[in-house]
Parts: C-alpha cells; structure tokens; sequence
C-alpha cells in the first residue's frame, strides 16, 4: 500500500488498504462468536448515493458460519426500511429460519412481519431484535415496542459495550461489524461498478451499439466428439458476474456438429425469451449485448435463427484469430468486416474474461455429465441387468460409487439379484475400475 501511494498509484493503493482492513476482521472472528448468541441471523443496512448493501451474518451455537452481501436492484424511489422488509419478507420464504433476527434499522409493521415468519417457521419464540443509534432520525411510523426503545436509548447514551458477555451488549458487537462489513462491501461494490460501467460504455462504442447495455450474455459449448456435449450462458451487468442467470444446455447431437449445437441453443433460448416478454419489440429494447464464441460460420447461424424469430438483439461472435492465440481475437458482427483490437486495452481484457468465464462454466457442466452418463452405461453393458434392476440397485444404494464399494453379499440383499447375478455385477464393475 505504501509503495503503491509512492507511485501516485493512489486507487490501487486504496484497494490494499481495503483488504488490510478486511483481513484485521477476519482475525477478529474468534472474538466475535458468542456462547450466547446461539441461534440468530444478523443483518445490517448501509446505503451510500442511493445505493444499498445487505450484510447477513448467520451464527448458530454461538460461532459464524459465514456471512453474505446482497445489493437490492432498482431501489431509486426506496427508502432503508422499505429495502430492509423487502429483503426479510423474501430471504426467509426460502432460507432456514434462526430463533431470532438482530438488525440494525426499522422496518415497516414490525409486528407483522414477526408474526408472519413465527407462523412459517413454527417457532413461537422467534423474535426480530432492533439495536440503532439514531432513533431520532427514525422516519417510520411503527410500533416500537418500550423495552425496544429503552434499548435503542440506552445504546445511543453509552459506551460499546465491549467488556461484558451479556446477550444484548454481544448483539450489538455482532451488528456493529455486520454494519462495517455491509459499509466496506457497498464501497467495494460501488468501485466495481464504476469500473464496470466505464468498459460498458467502451463496448457501446467498440461494437457501435444503439444504446448501452445493461447485460452480456456470452454462450459457449463443450463436448467430444458431440458426446456428453453442453451449451452454457453466462451472464454479466455493470455489478458484475450474474451467476444466478446463467443457464446450461443439453444436448444430444451427432457427430459434434457445433453450428447444429448453437442453433439448438439459441433457438431454446429465443423461445424462452418469447414467453418472459410479450413481443418482439420488449426483446429487441431490452439492452442485451450476445457474445458467441465462433467465427464467421456461428456469424451466419446466428444471423438465420434472428431472422427465424424475427429479433434484433446485438450480438458479436468473438473467435480467436488465424493462430488461436489469446490476445488476437477477432470480432465478427453482421456487415462489417471482421476486426481486432489492442490486447492491452481494457476493454479487451475484459471481452476474454468474460470469453473465459463461458468457456469454463460449459467445460465444468460437460465433465459433470461425461462421468455420469459413463458410470450409468457401465451397469448397462452387464448381462441380466436392465432398467428394472438397474433402478432397484440404485435406489438400495443411493448411488454408484455405492454399488461399486458393495460386497456380493450386499449385492445379493437387493430385489431381484440373485447370488450368481450378484457375483457378475461385483466382478464386471471392478474389472472396468482397473
């Protein structure tokens, strides 16, 4: 950090010190587990130019496990509150429910929402506990329970508490580095971001696009020989990666055809698309940016399946170049001349990252499906076992590895398989592990 400051190289500098501050509460960590803390979900709110960070950390038996950010999307007419509910009301409809939440501002209808999650999670004792300091500024009209504000009030008129183990004075150490954390996220965040919306706008402009996109979706595929093969999407917007929106696709073709396997996916994806919105015109408007990994022959593929559907959405196919190597990719879009840029320049750094991010993401998904489907067909080519019993050793065992770690004895216990079946099984299945 010092050396970087040295250098004038003051932005880089500051994300060290931003590590190093993030680091030192690591080590704290022992120091803020609780014995009496023993079930509970600590959520902090922090806001900074009208952008939020959610902050949970969950503790069980009184020790973290672990902690998360979130960053609430289209929030320009939201207020803390507003956010804070939104987010609780959500989160638990799905996510396992603590004894109690501890957070560190008001929500709207307190007593509803505590009420509401009692009656999900079937604990009559689960509580919402509020610690602030700045009652005063509280502009929401709700019912506050007077223990609750003499807790607020004597929080706000008091030292930190750090020197005594008491359930209320630990709830407020949790919150306070659960409000550091949200605070340091939302600035790490915000970095990102500006960062992010710089190279957006150079994309604008590399690819000519009619407005700035807000998402990039990228595709790749990953087979042998058409075996096993895999379609994958990932997506990413000014924020980042968007991992909950990436999609794979199976499919099953002959021969590794991949324009065959791009058209089969795209046309997946453009009757996907077709349902979420409801015409053609919401589609084309919705400032998408497509990067396919290909040339000029996925150029073309994807040009007749747009016109199949009677889309507009941008799109650029990115190829490596004569020589496959990184750094002289080459882009190809409709009417243009393929072209290059200078592989030193940001903007391009950040086109093979995402390139890369695809292309793994469709690699990870392929070998999860090779082995599986191998291990599947190594029952099938044994004698006497087909789909009925091939069901039934799985379901006795649970998996395959299971089976293949079974004794003939156990083999034999399984409906259907007699003694000498279960001898070949056991004997075929180890032949194919040597």
């Amino acid at each position: 950090m010092e050396e970087l400051s040295l250098q004038l190289r003051f932005e880089e500098a500051a994300e060290i010190r931003d590590r190093i501050k993030a680091l030192s509460y690591i080590q704290l960590k022992s120091t803020l587990s609780s014995s009496s803390i023993k079930s509970a979900d600590v959520i902090a709110i922090a806001e900074k130019n009208n952008y939020y960070c959610i902050q949970l950390f969950v503790y069980r038996f009184g020790q973290s496990y672990g902690n998360i950010p979130y960053f609430p999307v289209h929030t320009e007419e939201s207020n803390k509150a507003e956010i804070l509910t939104q987010f609780i009301n959500q989160f638990y409809q799905t996510a396992q429910i603590p004894d109690e939440i501890i957070i560190n501002h008001p929500i709207i209808d307190l007593e509803l929402v505590t009420k509401a999650i009692r009656q999900l999670s079937g604990n009559s004792k689960f509580n919402i506990r509020l610690y602030s300091n700045d009652l005063e500024n509280w502009n929401v009209k709700q019912r506050v329970s007077e223990r609750s504000v003499h807790l607020v009030r004597e929080y706000a008129n008091s030292p930190k508490f750090y020197g005594t183990n008491s359930s209320k004075h630990s709830s407020i150490r949790l919150l306070e580095n659960a409000e550091f954390n949200a605070q340091l996220s939302l600035n790490q965040h915000l970095k990102q971001f500006a960062k992010n919306q710089i190279i957006f706008q150079q994309i604008q402009q590399l690819f000519d696009l009619p407005t700035l996109p807000n998402r990039i979706e990228v595709y790749d595929n990953s087979h042998i020989m058409g075996t096993f093969a895999v379609g994958g999407m990932i997506v990413a917007n000014q924020s980042g990666f968007d991992k909950k929106e990436y999609r794979i696709f199976n499919i099953s073709i002959p021969q590794g055809d991949d324009y065959e396997m791009l058209k089969i996916v795209l046309t997946r994806r453009f009757t996907r698309l077709k349902k979420e919105y409801l015409t053609n015109e919401q589609v084309n408007t919705c400032k998408t940016l497509m990067i396919i990994d290909g040339g000029k022959g996925h150029l073309s593929v994807v040009q007749k399946i747009m016109t199949e559907f009677n889309l507009k959405i941008p799109f650029v196919c990115m190829s490596k170049g004569p020589d496959r190597n990184a750094g002289c990719e080459q882009f190809h879009m409709p009417g243009k001349e393929a072209f290059t840029i200078d592989k030193n320049l940001p903007v391009m750094k950040y086109l093979q990252i995402l390139r890369d991010e695809a292309h793994n993401f469709a690699i990870k998904n392929h070998r999860l499906r090779r082995p599986k489907a191998i291990k599947v067909s190594s029952l099938d080519d044994i004698d006497s076992i087909g789909l009925i019993r091939k069901k039934a050793l799985l379901h006795y065992f649970g998996s395959y590895k299971a089976i293949c770690d079974a004794t003939i004895e156990e083999l034999s216990k399984v409906k259907g398989i007699s003694q000498t079946l279960a001898k070949n099984i056991f004997t075929s299945l180890h032949d194919n592990l040597l």
